[in-house]
């Protein structure tokens, strides 16, 4: 049955199917980076305000 398959072949086709899937699966882990990085930086923003309302209640 698989007398006819050539290793290269089967190593092409393996190599044609994972590099879409690892580009595409790199771009999603990027944008869901990118997302957490902006709620991350939206919380410390608003730590910041806190913390120079507190400061300028103390002045």
């Amino acid at each position: 049955m698989f007398e006819n398959v050539s290793i290269i072949n089967v190593f092409y086709q393996v190599m044609a199917i994972a590099i879409p899937i690892g580009i595409i699966f790199m771009i999603v882990s990027l944008v869901r980076r990118s997302k957490a990085d902006k709620d991350r930086l939206k919380k410390l923003e608003e730590k910041m305000g806190d913390i120079k309302e507190r400061m300028n209640e103390n002045n």
